[in-house]
């Protein structure tokens, strides 16, 4: 990566940190390439809307990937690859307001607006649900892959977050449509 390509990246994850913000979404920062957040931090816990403490962070780590903070404004339901993809198709109905493609080949978020339910794990074959309590990473967001991940790649918006007041616009759609 060039000097430039690398400083255009950290203004990309900058800028997008501060959009999440002012779209009322707390966002934290994880490591460059990591799901997890920097160790000694609360993670989540730290998740802000306050757009000088988001810039100060970046300042300091300005590759950091951006956590989003569910539970508050939206919740997402985490797809993992074609099986999570295929269990969701089956008992969709969940109004969605923003779809990502995430670096698990076939992998998604479908983001929905916040429902105070906490986070569950399994609750379909490859499905998971990121409400209170929980996070996510998001776009333009990097995973650089571990030991029981090997993928890696980038977080990316199929379908992108409109705001339509306190809320965001509902994608229309069949499950097919909203995953293609």
């Amino acid at each position: 990566m060039t000097a430039n390509e690398q400083t255009t990246r950290r203004d990309e994850l900058l800028a997008a940190a501060l959009n999440y913000a002012r779209l009322g979404i707390p966002v934290f920062p994880l490591p460059p390439g990591s799901k997890q957040p920097y160790p000694g931090s609360r993670g989540f816990k730290d998740a802000t809307t306050e757009l000088d403490q988001i810039k100060a962070w970046w300042t300091r780590a300005p590759e950091s990937n951006i956590g989003i903070a569910t539970g508050r404004m939206v919740d997402v339901i985490d797809l993992d690859g074609p099986q999570g993809v295929e269990s969701w198709q089956a008992v969709s109905g969940t109004p969605v307001v923003g779809v990502v493609s995430t670096p698990r080949p076939g992998g998604r978020h479908l983001y929905v607006m916040a429902t105070g339910k906490v986070c569950a794990t399994g609750l379909f074959p490859g499905v998971d649900f990121r409400g209170t309590g929980g996070y996510v990473v998001a776009p333009p967001s990097t995973y650089d892959g571990d030991a029981d991940h090997p993928y890696q790649g980038q977080y990316v918006w199929v379908r992108e977050l409109h705001p339509n007041g306190s809320a965001f616009d509902l994608i229309a759609g069949d499950a097919d449509e909203l995953l293609g």
